[in-house]
């Protein structure tokens, strides 16, 4: 009987060896397909940030049309089931291997100044810097953690602050707001109170704005990104 659960358990161990070994064999011929069609580009702000996360979409895109046309040709529920595991398997690994190279990207770009514009009837000053956000070596497969901290100094009394994403000409490539709640670091002098609530912030107050990466580092929008203009109202 001990034989047995041996020759069982060695079965079973060398069907997940050679499922994890093919798995992989897949990741190798997913990743060359991505860095042939993406190549590895330094955008204005985020560095290769943008180009990795492409690149992991194009692996991930390869592994998902390479087993569905697997299954296509499958005959038995069991070799849809191994399919279907190995899928899951490759996917972890691609996941694995591009958010350690975003977290190696990204650990470079922490406290970058990214360019800051703004219309002078609103603001009389303005900088920002990226910084990484919660421990980068805990980092999930969804990619990097970062935020870009906004600095900003109200030329007049200010309740709503919106912001464009433009590139390097100027174009706009995605809108923001914050409302005065979502502002940071407001002294106390500097709050405009109504009906007992802070609601605005007065000319002259500095405050900061929090820009979580996923709003400015997705599909083109990363690669294109150059800088941040800053208005009031919407």
């Amino acid at each position: 009987m001990k034989k047995t659960f041996i020759a069982i358990f060695a079965v079973i161990a060398s069907v997940l060896t050679a499922c994890s070994d093919s798995a992989s064999s897949l990741v190798g011929d997913a990743i060359s397909a991505a860095e042939k069609e993406v190549q590895i580009t330094e955008s204005p702000v985020l560095g290769t940030i943008p180009s990795l996360d492409q690149q992991k979409k194009v692996a991930n895109d390869y592994i998902s049309d390479y087993i569905s046309k697997a299954m296509d040709k499958a005959e038995k529920r069991e070799e849809m089931s191994e399919l279907g595991n190995k899928k899951k398997a490759a996917n972890a690994e691609i996941n694995v291997i591009y958010r350690d190279k975003q977290i190696e990207a990204l650990k470079a770009l922490d406290g970058k100044e990214v360019k800051v514009t703004f219309d002078e009837s609103c603001f009389s000053a303005g900088k920002a810097k990226i910084v990484l956000t919660g421990d980068t070596a805990a980092t999930k497969v969804s990619g990097a953690r970062y935020q870009i901290i906004v600095e900003l100094t109200a030329a007049k009394d200010t309740e709503i602050c919106s912001a464009q994403v433009q590139d390097a000409e100027g174009n706009k490539l995605r809108d923001l707001a914050w409302f005065f709640d979502s502002f940071k670091n407001v002294s106390e002098e500097n709050k405009i109170v109504k009906y007992g609530k802070a609601s605005a912030i007065k000319a002259g107050g500095t405050f900061t704005i929090e820009i979580d990466g996923i709003n400015v580092g997705t599909k083109d929008t990363g690669l294109k990104f150059d800088h941040l203009y800053f208005t009031s109202g919407y």
